[in-house]
């Protein structure tokens, strides 16, 4: 058995853009902590994805990274090329039951993408969007339009890495240790 964190990330290094696929070799997590992937799992899957980027640190965060400076100071004080709110999770769980684990995120908004602020204010604890907050943040902030546009032309992008994976090495992610 294995646990695999599969989804969408926030790009940290510059050169990623959106729907670059990320398969890092460890997460760091909130206390500063880095757990590594399982390598041969990852190594099995990498065989078969030649997407994926140089990206070999996820920063594992519970809020996102908005602006393209904060982004840009992760990047500079950790090396991590993406930054998520899952995969820290998965990877603390991982560690305190001893089970291997594996990472695979996509680039939704791109190191130099500004998130509107009131953006994670409209996203579940499922990671969607809930309609009504969204249009009332739409309806407060309208001139944030066109970044949301921009923002889900990204995700499509990301979503459609992801698609790719899970369609061409679908089998690779069952754990077999």
């Amino acid at each position: 058995m294995g646990l695999v964190s599969f989804g969408l990330a926030g790009g940290l290094d510059p050169r990623l853009a959106s729907g670059a696929l990320c398969v890092p070799e460890a997460v760091l997590v909130p206390s500063g902590r880095r757990v590594a992937v399982d390598p041969s799992w990852r190594a099995r899957l990498l065989e078969h994805t030649s997407e994926a980027s140089g990206c070999a640190l996820l920063v594992g965060r519970n809020e996102p990274a908005g602006s393209p400076e904060e982004k840009a100071e992760l990047f500079a004080r950790s090396g991590a090329g993406a930054i998520d709110m899952e995969s820290h999770a998965v990877a603390e769980v991982a560690a305190a039951q001893n089970i291997p684990f594996l990472v695979i995120r996509a680039i939704a908004d791109p190191a130099a993408r500004r998130l509107p602020a009131w953006l994670s204010a409209v996203i579940s604890a499922n990671g969607r969007p809930m309609p009504r907050p969204l249009l009332a943040g739409l309806a407060a902030h309208p001139g944030d339009l066109a970044a949301l546009l921009r923002l889900g032309g990204d995700a499509r992008r990301a979503l459609k890495a992801l698609r790719r994976v899970a369609a061409g090495a679908g089998p690779l992610l069952a754990f077999d240790g």
